[in-house]
C-alpha cells in the first residue's frame, strides 16, 4: 500500500495516469479440498508469476488477500489495459496447456484507470477496480 501511495502521487504531480488490476484466483477452494494445501499454495506462487510475466518490472504487484492480487500499471493509459489482460491471459492459457496439470488455473480480472483530473484515493481506486472485478465474474456466470 506504501508504494501505490507513492506511485499514486507521483500520478498526480506528473499527471500521468495508471491502471490499477484486481485479479481473483477463481477455484483455490477446489484446489484445496482436492489437492490440500500445498497445491493451494502452488497456485498462488504460479499466479505470482503470471503477473510478473504480464506486468513490467517498473509496475507494482502485491497479493492483496488470501486469493486476491492487486497490480499497478504505473504511466498507463486507460487503452493499455487490454494489452495487459492479453498478456495475462495468454500467459495462463500457457500454464494450463502444460503437461500433468492437476488443476488448472482461473483469473477473475478487474480494471479502474486513475485519472489525474479526478483524483482519488488508492483505497477508492481498489473498491473500483474490485467492483469491475466482480462485474465481469457477474457476467461470466
Amino acid at each position: 500500500m506504501l508504494f501505490a501511495q507513492q506511485q499514486l502521487s507521483i500520478a498526480i504531480r506528473t499527471k500521468r495516469g495508471m491502471i490499477l488490476f484486481f485479479i481473483h484466483i477463481e477455484g483455490l477452494n477446489e484446489i484445496n479440498e482436492k489437492l490440500g494445501n500445498q497445491y493451494e499454495d502452488m497456485a498462488k506462487i504460479e499466479t505470482a508469476n503470471i503477473l510478473k510475466e504480464a506486468f513490467r518490472e517498473s509496475d507494482i504487484i502485491a497479493r492483496h488477500g488470501r486469493d486476491e492480487f492487486t497490480a499497478i500499471a504505473i504511466e498507463s493509459f486507460d487503452a493499455n489495459n487490454e494489452i495487459i489482460i492479453t498478456r495475462l491471459q495468454d500467459e495462463l492459457e500457457n500454464r494450463n496447456k502444460q503437461e500433468n496439470r492437476l488443476y488448472k488455473l482461473s483469473l477473475c480480472i478487474g480494471k479502474a484507470y486513475y485519472d489525474t483530473e479526478e483524483l482519488c484515493t488508492i483505497e477508492e481506486l481498489i473498491d473500483r477496480a474490485k467492483l469491475s472485478m466482480l462485474e465481469q465474474k457477474k457476467n461470466t456466470l
